[in-house]
Order: structure tokens, then sequence, then C-alpha cells
């Protein structure tokens, strides 16, 4: 990911470099997160790889009312450049804001993005074997040739017989999880908000 220009509250422009949290060879993020609670800088290059992908952020606190109306809804906010290279670093409620994502277990599960429904793996099988029909079977995908498509911690492979493989464009199919908002980094449950099971009773609000 390259730089971006960004203002701070003095008017100062800055430039900021996003992390790339993807390893030279197009794997699986090398930073996972699972039963630990983030920092600062983790927290930033985490939101550096969702930032080009409209992720969603909802205030642990904060609510919001919404037109007019008397009833008081979470306060949701999109993630923008700003967030990263000069707001997060200044705010003491950088971690009073948690992403929206789904669940990583919503690889094999139906999810929607952008009005479409779909399962996250079959779609990711498709793009590798677009010809063939998929289903899922536990955590794998399966088509009816008898190959075996799956994600095993930071990166897919391809099982048929006794032959396995690693795909080769892992850094793209990262880009899906990235763009449809899975939890890749394995957040813990108390540090991002489900979104499969998201209240949607929330005000969605920019912040100044």
């Amino acid at each position: 990911m390259g730089p971006f220009l960004c203002r701070n509250k003095f008017g100062i422009v800055n430039q900021f470099i996003l992390a790339d949290v993807n390893n030279h060879e197009g794997f699986g993020p090398l930073l996972t997160f699972k039963n630990k609670t983030m920092n600062k800088e983790e927290l930033l290059k985490i939101f550096s790889a969702y930032l080009p992908y409209n992720l969603k952020l909802q205030h642990n606190y904060e609510k919001a009312k919404h037109n007019g109306e008397t009833e008081l809804r979470s306060w949701v906010k999109p993630l923008e450049p700003l967030d990263l290279g000069c707001l997060f670093p200044h705010r003491k409620d950088s971690f009073d804001w948690k992403p929206i994502l789904y669940d990583l277990s919503y690889l094999t599960k139906e999810i929607e993005h952008e009005g479409k429904r779909f399962i996250p793996l079959i779609e990711l099988a498709k793009i590798n074997a677009p010809q063939r029909r998929f289903k899922i079977n536990g955590s794998l995908v399966v088509d009816n040739y008898g190959y075996h498509f799956f994600y095993n911690q930071n990166s897919f492979i391809w099982v048929h017989g006794l032959k396995a493989h690693t795909v080769i464009n892992q850094r793209q199919l990262f880009g899906k999880l990235y763009e449809w908002h899975l939890n890749v980094f394995q957040l813990p449950k108390d540090q991002f908000i489900n979104k499969a099971t998201l209240n949607r009773g929330f005000c969605f609000k920019n912040i100044s």
C-alpha cells in the first residue's frame, strides 16, 4: 500500500504510510490477534488493510439521534484516511471505536455484501475455477471431481486425492476477505462488532 496525505488539526499536511499487513509472498496477514488486546500501532495496521473497502466503525458508548428521532441509537461512522493518519494518533477515545466485521467462521456461511448474499469460500473457489460447481461440506468447499478447497490459518489450499497445493493468488483472495469485511486478523470477540448479529438500530454519522 502507498502513502497518502492528511491534514492535522493545525492545518499541517503530513504524509502517512499505510501498513502492508500481508507478507511479501502474498500469503495471509502476518498479524493475528486472537486472545490478545490490540495496542494503537496494531489497531492502525488492521484498519489500514480495510481502508479501501468502506469499513464501518461503531462507538462503544456514544449514541446519537437520527433525523429528528427521539430514540438514541449506536453511533456508526465510515473508516476514513483521516482516522488513520491524523485522528487516531491524537484521540484518547481511539479504542472506543470497534470495526464491524463478520466472524471468520462466516467463510462457510452466507453473508450479505452490497445487497448480494453469498458464501465467501465458494466465491473464492470460483475465482480459481469458475467453470466448476461447488458446495460446502463442513469447513471445505468441494466439487463433483473430488477437489477440495479450504482456508488453513493464513493461506488457501486446493486438495485433490493425496495431493495438496497452496493457491497462487493468495493476495487476491485475501483482498476479497477485506472487501467483504471478514475478521481476517481474528480479533477477539470483545474487540469487534459481529456484523452478522449487529443490531440494526444505529445512527450512521460522521465525526468532526
